[in-house]
């Protein structure tokens, strides 16, 4: 299944990993079953640096399962100077 990925502030500097990334967003070909947890595996993204996910505007958790056209956000704890 095809989900968009959206990454902000320090995190995008993970969305190398993402197909046609541009900027922070980008998409990711995923296996039925798919959960938040395992997306952030796959992004290699630390869990200190982010302050909330979400799954179509809706905050969720790391159990959270992902279907098929969602949009998933991850937000860091802080950013800027």
């Amino acid at each position: 299944m095809r989900i968009k990925i959206y990454l902000y502030g320090q995190l995008r500097r993970h969305a190398h990993l993402l197909m046609d990334a541009h900027g922070n967003s980008g998409w990711l070909d995923l296996p039925v079953d798919t959960t938040v947890r395992d997306i952030t595996d796959y992004l290699g993204l630390d869990m200190t640096e982010i302050l909330l996910m979400d799954i179509n505007g809706q905050r969720v958790d790391l159990n959270a399962g992902i279907r098929e056209g969602d949009t998933v956000a991850f937000f860091p704890m802080a950013d800027g100077g």
